[in-house]
C-alpha cells in the first residue's frame, strides 16, 4: 500500500506496487533501477520527480530487507 497528497506521486507509487507485486523478496532486492530507463519513464519526468521515483523504489527494497517474508507488502 502507498499514498501521497500528490496525485503524480500517488501514481508513481502505484506503478511500483503493480510492478513489484508477485515478485519474490530476492527478485525485489536484486532488481536494479535500470528499468526506469528501459520503460522510458526517465524522459517523462523532471529530474526531481525521477529522483523521487528512484527513492520510493529504494525505500520499497529496504522494506523488503527489513520485513519478514510473512509480512511482505508487495504480494
Amino acid at each position: 500500500m502507498g499514498d501521497s497528497d500528490s496525485q503524480l506521486t500517488k501514481g508513481l507509487v502505484g506503478l511500483l506496487i503493480e510492478g513489484l507485486q508477485g515478485l519474490s523478496p530476492d527478485e525485489i532486492i536484486q532488481l536494479t533501477p535500470d528499468f526506469i530507463q528501459e520503460i522510458g519513464l526517465n524522459v517523462s519526468l523532471t529530474p526531481s520527480r525521477a529522483n523521487g521515483f528512484y527513492n520510493i523504489f529504494k525505500t520499497m527494497q529496504n522494506k523488503v530487507l527489513t520485513c519478514g517474508v510473512e509480512n511482505l507488502p508487495f504480494q
